[in-house]
């Protein structure tokens, strides 16, 4: 895993984060949606982590091959689910994907 630095194609173990303010101690399910720079739409399924001090959670994925295929901007949401029920609880992150030597 490594810090998101400037992300280009192919790069492997990039950690995508969102930090959430809402209480989804009683969640059962997350994900991130994410939709590439060619409009394909993928799931990232996540880990979530309790900060408990600030009350607030994390979500967050390590990149694999394949995931960075494209230049040009990813679209990233949080999806949470509740009883089954989907939710979205973040706005949407935007990260710009670089083709090498960029």
């Amino acid at each position: 895993m490594k810090d998101m630095g400037t992300p280009y194609i192919g790069d492997i173990g990039t950690r995508i984060k969102m930090t959430l303010k809402e209480d989804l101690s009683d969640q059962d399910g997350h994900q991130f949606n994410v939709k590439k720079p060619d409009a394909t739409t993928y799931v990232w399924l996540t880990t979530l982590t309790e900060i408990t001090a600030n009350k607030e959670y994390t979500l967050h994925y390590d990149i694999v091959s394949g995931d960075f295929d494209q230049a040009g901007d990813y679209l990233i949401q949080a999806l949470m689910t509740f009883s089954g029920t989907p939710q979205n609880y973040a706005v949407t992150k935007k990260i710009t994907v670089h083709s090498l030597y960029d």
